[in-house]
């Protein structure tokens, strides 16, 4: 776990989420554990980039097997924006 979340959004869940924050922040070894977590999970867009890009490509190969239209056969696919690191 890297944070705390609820399911439904109302006062009241969100009440519960903090005050479990509150109490993790208090237990120092807890909340540095959550801390370190934390920091080794990737945030970052690659990942998330890297699976829409796959998810097109699979969709074009789709749709060009359903029209029957030819699938480039030299494998050139577009060149992918790159997704600046380290931004939020």
């Amino acid at each position: 776990v890297t944070g705390f979340v609820f399911d439904s959004y109302d006062p009241t869940a969100l009440s519960g989420a903090v005050r479990r924050a509150i109490q993790t922040y208090r237990d120092g070894p807890a909340w540095r554990a959550l801390v370190d977590r934390a920091m080794r999970e990737d945030f970052s867009w690659g990942p998330s980039a890297a699976m829409y890009q796959a998810t097109y490509h699979r969709s074009i190969a789709a749709r060009q097997h359903r029209s029957g239209e030819p699938v480039a056969s030299h494998g050139h696919r577009p060149a992918a924006t790159p997704v600046p690191q380290g931004t939020y």
